[in-house]
């Protein structure tokens, strides 16, 4: 057993790929295709009334919402992981509070970015190269590689 190395004084602000408040809220029930993970946005294949979304999709012009851990099957993936199981179905957010991680710094109020090709969530004052602009914002703040709270409301 390995010795503890740190100390937390405050609580964890949240855990990836949950709600944060419970109201309001929308989800819709989909399909995990390819590449999905909770705390992670989600792309339809663009062609129109498909229930399957993925996790990237380079030609992909708007997200279809943001996917948060609710499991109904077993993790076929691994342990530690917010891998989906394809073909599993999850819930995508579309209107809500949500805990996420973001690769850089986030102050309240700036505007996410997701990168189509990888799914790398950060902010940005506009979406630039492979990013997209969710429609999503930052709420509670914080550094790089830790639980922020972003909503659309």
């Amino acid at each position: 057993m390995a010795f503890q190395k740190s100390v937390n004084l405050y609580p964890a602000l949240g855990v990836p790929g949950t709600l944060s408040r419970l109201n309001p809220v929308t989800k819709l029930p989909k399909f995990a295709g390819k590449d999905v993970k909770a705390g992670g946005f989600c792309f339809s294949d663009g062609k129109g009334g498909n229930l399957t979304v993925y996790g990237t999709n380079d030609n992909a012009t708007a997200v279809e919402g943001f996917v948060i851990m609710e499991r109904f099957q077993a993790n076929l993936t691994g342990t530690d992981t917010l891998a989906i199981n394809a073909g599993e179905e999850i819930a995508v957010v579309k209107k809500g509070f949500c805990y996420a991680v973001l690769t850089n710094y986030a102050n309240p109020n700036d505007k996410v970015l997701v990168d189509k090709t990888t799914g790398e969530i950060k902010t940005g004052e506009s979406a630039s190269d492979n990013y997209i602009d969710t429609g999503w914002i930052v709420i509670t703040g914080g550094e790089a590689g830790k639980t922020v709270e972003i909503a659309c409301i």
